[in-house]
């Protein structure tokens, strides 16, 4: 977890641990993920833009939950998502739904003031978002669809995710009260 201390590191990362995919077996590993996410995408051609953006915000939506117990079922908001797959549009709805869980951390450890509880909380996020992004693209890869326009697709959407969250960190440090 980058800019927080050792200690409090540790503290988060065994309250929030960020799920990566276990190896072997076809319920581990990208072997799993790519059984289960196959299903989902279907097999019957090259999968369609919409198919992969919608695997990728299902690989995010996986790494929240695993952060936030009990916010199962609470997810990126998909309907909105058919209206538009740009990178753009993914990218905002990825932000909207990670972002929209920092109350509950701040509700969850009270014992981080102000600029520990952003860099905190962006520390989980963020490393729950890479995640996300790197099962995606594993599953994309082991598909063999993982190459040029997906693949710019793919760099873009996590890249404005990234500025994103950036600004978003950005507001919550000059937010009133934070220290």
């Amino acid at each position: 977890m980058s800019g927080m201390d050792p200690i409090s590191s540790n503290l988060l990362k065994s309250r929030f641990p960020i799920s990566t995919p276990k190896t072997g077996g076809q319920k581990g590993g990208v072997a799993g993920l790519l059984k289960q996410d196959s299903v989902e995408i279907g097999m019957g051609g090259p999968p369609t833009m919409e198919k992969i953006l919608e695997l990728l915000t299902n690989r995010i939506n996986s790494q929240i939950e695993n952060l936030f117990p009990g916010t199962e079922g609470i997810t990126i908001d998909e309907a909105t998502l058919s209206m538009d797959w740009s990178p753009e549009a993914v990218s905002g709805k990825i932000v909207d739904f990670a972002t929209s869980f920092f109350g509950a951390f701040q509700t969850e450890h009270p014992e981080l003031g102000g600029e520990e509880s952003v860099k905190g909380f962006m520390s989980l996020i963020r490393d729950a978002i890479e995640e996300g992004f790197k099962q995606a693209k594993d599953i994309l890869g082991a598909m063999s669809v993982l190459e040029g326009g997906v693949t710019d697709t793919v760099d873009q959407t996590y890249g404005l995710t990234m500025e994103k969250l950036d600004a978003f960190e950005t507001r919550q440090r000059e937010s009133p009260g934070i220290v």
